[in-house]
């Protein structure tokens, strides 16, 4: 029986009415979109004509709370970015501090010294911590000899005395 009602009130509006409604589903359409500003000036042309329209003051009041939210989001994503920014600087790599990688350097070159130095033979034996022995030098090692290297035309053959050999091979 409701329903019937309802149908009548819709069939006995008026086009003025009619006009009204239309307009606001397409502000409800615009807002169900995501264009905020486009259906706020709807409802704002809707509530011009007529002030106490329940459905546009409910339009306005859904876009007024959206852009609280949305406000309070930014918000909140502005001071989560600072926070992640604020942890990325705490976390730096050391080694990326000049100070720290100075030492680094100079306890490297210390280290390649002292194996130098103890394998060379210089170091004191409190300092080796190289237990290998050292080679004495006695002597100089002596020299090899240099053999003799062919020069490049002894060993090479005329072409007659190459296709000789090779007539030779084929008759026998």
């Amino acid at each position: 029986m409701e329903d019937k009602t309802i149908f009548e009130e819709l069939l006995e509006r008026s086009p003025e009415q009619k006009a009204e409604a239309r307009k606001t589903d397409r502000a409800y359409h615009l807002l169900s979109q995501g264009y905020w500003s486009e259906a706020d000036a709807l409802f704002d042309e809707i509530l011009a004509d007529e002030p106490n329209n329940s459905e546009a003051l409910m339009g306005k009041r859904l876009i007024s709370r959206q852009a609280r939210i949305n406000r309070r989001m930014d918000s909140l994503d502005a001071r989560a970015y600072k926070t992640n920014a604020r942890a990325k600087g705490k976390s730096k790599n050391p080694l990326r501090n000049k100070a720290v990688l100075w030492v680094v350097v100079v306890i490297f070159l210390l280290c390649c010294g002292f194996a130098a130095a103890s394998v060379a033979g210089v170091l004191p034996e409190a300092l080796d911590f190289f237990d290998e022995p050292k080679p004495v030098v006695t002597e100089a090692l002596p020299t090899p000899t240099p053999t003799p290297t062919p020069t490049p035309t002894e060993n090479v053959k005329t072409a007659d005395e190459i296709y000789n050999e090779y007539m030779n091979g084929i008759s026998q």
